[in-house]
């Protein structure tokens, strides 16, 4: 801008470069997600008549037999269409080299003047936000509170009924517990398994680092109830492990795994982002890896660390397609307890899990705002 450059410039010939691997993460993410999302389409599409990868594959698993080899065969094909995109995503991120943006220079920052295109620009955001979030969001809300889900208009249509059912039923006291336990553990220990692969892919020079980053791409390339079919398997099926089938350790090694493309990703664009030189001088005065990893390299990339717990978290509230055959029928999450009352026709009963689901990731979201902004300017 100083040299004369226009927002538009400098937006399409400094900003997006720069963001390049974010919004090829981004992409890539979008699209793997499209391809095996289940919940929606089980739920809407099958009584349609609308089938799509997915729900064919929940069909072979729940056919009697189960047509095992066949899920495995679509399973096959979504792998060698994912490992395709990994490769171009990798030779890109190999061509381009190192990206560092924040060095150890201190910089003043001055606030850009407001012009009329940026209050479009807004309003075009807010907009999306209306109409994807907190539409469904309200109708969800609206539907909870109805005698019958969707129609708001019968005489004495509404109702608190379903909320009385729900709060006072044993299994949504059980299953928030275990909700929450769960996201919690999967969110630390994944944000923390997740920074240090990012470090290994960003800072580590061994050998095969380049097959490390396409490798991790490969729990999304599995979907996940075929990725279940398989953790089940495996735990039936493996003596010095079947012990821990009915524990919640199986469901934190799966949710982990599930993210694990998302969450490394992430935090690999952000601490490629991050000049080593900061890392450098903490090992110059003496400091060892992990008192580096900690003290310097965790509160430089705090912001997008608390982004990835965050959506972390909220990825493990909502998934189904993961822990619906790992979990037991004794624990259900309350993603699970909602996707039985969806199933048996109990609309209004899943609007209200629905709506303590999206509360309580608002609610960590808001927590997690606050606590990475503060880590955040502390690390500045």
């Amino acid at each position: 801008e100083i040299s004369g450059a226009g927002t538009l410039t400098t937006l399409f010939r400094v900003t997006v470069p720069l963001l390049t691997p974010a919004i090829l993460t981004a992409f890539l993410a979008s699209l793997i997600r499209s391809l095996e999302t289940f919940e929606v389409e089980q739920l809407l599409g099958v009584p349609a008549g609308i089938f799509v990868y997915a729900t064919r594959m929940f069909d072979l698993i729940n056919w009697s037999p189960p047509l095992f080899p066949q899920a495995m065969a679509l399973a096959s094909l979504f792998l060698a269409i994912l490992l395709a995109m990994a490769l171009l995503y990798q030779g890109y991120l190999h061509r381009s080299g190192p990206r560092p943006t924040l060095g150890g220079k201190s910089v003043r920052f001055e606030p850009k003047r407001r012009t009329g295109w940026v209050w479009v620009a807004a309003a075009l955001l807010m907009l999306y936000v209306a109409v994807t979030i907190l539409l469904p969001l309200a109708i969800l809300i609206l539907g909870s509170f109805t005698k019958l889900f969707g129609f708001f208009f019968l005489k004495d249509a509404w109702t608190p009924v379903h909320w009385t059912s729900v709060l006072g039923d044993q299994r949504f006291l059980h299953a928030a517990a275990t909700s929450i336990g769960l996201s919690l553990s999967v969110a630390g220990l994944g944000a923390f398994v997740f920074a240090l692969l990012a470090w290994v892919l960003v800072r580590a020079n061994v050998w095969g680092r380049g097959l490390i980053g396409i490798l991790i791409w490969l729990p999304w390339a599995i979907p996940g109830l075929v990725l279940g079919t398989a953790l089940l398997s495996l735990l039936l099926n493996t003596p010095v492990i079947s012990g821990l089938y009915g524990t919640i350790v199986p469901l934190i090694v799966a949710l982990i795994v599930k993210e694990l493309p998302i969450g490394v990703q992430l935090l690999r664009t952000s601490l490629g982002q991050v000049s080593g030189e900061l890392e450098e001088a903490a090992s110059v005065a003496g400091a060892g890896f992990w008192p580096t990893f900690r003290n310097v390299t965790l509160p430089l990339i705090a912001p997008m660390l608390i982004s990835v717990f965050v959506l972390v978290f909220a990825a493990t509230m909502r998934d189904i397609s993961t822990v619906v055959l790992i979990a037991t029928p004794g624990m259900r999450t309350l993603s699970l307890l909602m996707f039985d009352f969806a199933l048996s026709g109990r609309f209004e009963s899943a609007a209200v899990i629905g709506v303590l689901i999206a509360l309580i990731s608002l609610a960590l979201t808001m927590v997690a705002y606050r606590f990475g902004m503060g880590r955040g300017a502390a690390a500045k």
